[in-house]
């Protein structure tokens, strides 16, 4: 949904680490996009500052420690609704124009997995249906049929989409204090 974000998405694309649908230590911010990145204390830390605060979705930022820090968006009201069938993984049912504001921000077009997604298209649900029937070294399962009403990608596990201090402690093989500030 980054590309949904009123905010310089070249800065995103350089400097972000990853994003989350909310935080585990603040459920009633888990209708935000939260972006993660590296804190240096340097030019490019101020040129992310003055560039998010000026957007009218920032919403706010906070140390996660004293090396990354998280930057939080409210989703515009023109997308809200795309943002909820997002995190309800139904992919096909974004709006019109939240579909071609993703493809152009990804340089997709016509022949691309997101595309076929987005617009459930006959061979993005042919190619799940071969991927569905064949195990990993080649065999066949048996023959699947994917419906033509379910969505053609795997669902959003929001466990995973949201941040979690303690988890992301652990996944970075970290020994750190956390001083993240509640909001």
């Amino acid at each position: 949904m980054l590309p949904l974000l009123n905010i310089s998405q070249k800065l995103v694309k350089e400097y972000c680490i990853d994003a989350f649908c909310g935080e585990a230590t603040m459920p009633e911010l888990n209708n935000h996009i939260f972006l993660l990145f590296e804190f240096h204390a340097d030019p490019i830390d101020e040129k992310l500052q003055r560039e998010f605060s000026s957007s009218p979705d920032f919403y706010n930022r906070y140390h996660v420690d004293k090396n990354y820090v998280m930057f939080i968006f409210k989703v515009g009201e023109k997308w809200e609704k795309d943002y909820l069938q997002f995190k309800d993984s139904k992919y096909s049912k974004l709006s019109e124009e939240a579909k071609k504001t993703i493809k152009a921000y990804h340089h997709l077009d016509v022949r691309s997995k997101t595309h076929g997604i987005l617009y459930k298209t006959e061979g993005r649900r042919q190619w799940l249906e071969q991927y569905l029937s064949t195990h990993d070294d080649g065999t066949s399962l048996g023959q699947v049929t994917v419906p033509a009403d379910n969505e053609y990608d795997d669902a959003l596990d929001l466990n995973q989409e949201i941040f979690d201090p303690l988890r992301f402690q652990t996944d970075f093989n970290l020994n750190l204090t956390l001083t993240g500030e509640k909001i």
